[in-house]
């Protein structure tokens, strides 16, 4: 997972990093665009906040088989 914006924050503390300025996130061919993207990197999650400048956009590619969700006959 990577990510980039004008702007990057880290805080120490709560082991984030805050992305602003046309921040996405990327991981594979997935992606994510915001306002403002914090990544919680203890916890490997992201947060995304859409405003008035920027809506939440979100491209997933799902995988072409999943394990254990092929059609039965």
């Amino acid at each position: 997972r990577s990510g980039t914006g004008k702007r990057a924050t880290f805080d120490a503390r709560t082991e984030t990093v805050t992305l602003e300025g046309d921040p996405e996130v990327r991981e594979g061919k997935n992606s994510i665009r915001g306002e403002v993207i914090i990544l919680y990197l203890k916890d490997g999650k992201s947060e995304v906040r859409g405003g008035a400048k920027q809506r939440v956009e979100a491209i997933f590619l799902a995988p072409k088989a999943i394990p254990g969700l092929e059609k039965k006959p």
